[in-house]
């Protein structure tokens, strides 16, 4: 697994995940993460500075994360981030805005990518089960992530297109 940060953050902190519709190569992970590290050095609310990191994790997700307990974020700052992720992606050719792509690992760990249209096809041809686990992109603190980010399709969201 790889992950560029995310260290410092308590397990408390507020997180945006955003899934690109495809994996992103070395190149991509280490431009993205250059110019998340300037950017969110600079992220701020109405001119104060947010206590944050962000990080490319998997080769699949970019994700912020914000310690609201020092500096909750705003509209506009939210605002700001989604802005700066859309350039990230058409830099790229990279959606990271399709919530109708799925991320799961087979049995042997390894990452695929799914869509709410092909995911019933799949499961009727035994290629996912019920006990394959999904990332739960809905999550939104950083503790949750790290510990509950998978989960059996049995369990998660995804089971509404089977």
């Amino acid at each position: 697994m790889e992950i560029l940060q995310a260290k410092a953050l308590t397990n408390q902190a507020r997180v945006w995940i955003y899934q690109a519709d495809r994996k992103l190569n070395d190149q991509e992970v280490a431009c993205i993460t250059r110019k998340l590290e300037k950017w969110q050095k600079e992220w701020n609310t109405h001119g104060r500075p947010l206590y944050s990191e962000a990080w490319v994790e998997d080769q699949l997700f970019l994700i912020l994360a914000v310690d609201e307990s020092q500096q909750p974020a705003s509209g506009c700052s939210i605002d700001s981030s989604v802005h700066f992720i859309r350039q990230i992606g058409n830099r790229i050719n990279v959606n990271f805005f399709d919530r109708m792509n799925f991320a799961y690992q087979d049995t042997q760990g390894q990452v695929h990518l799914t869509t709410d249209k092909e995911i019933s096809r799949l499961y009727k041809k035994g290629l996912i089960h019920n006990d394959t686990l999904f990332y739960d992109t809905t999550i939104t603190t950083k503790g949750k992530w790290k510990n509950q980010k998978l989960i059996p399709l049995k369990e998660s969201w995804h089971q509404r297109f089977l």
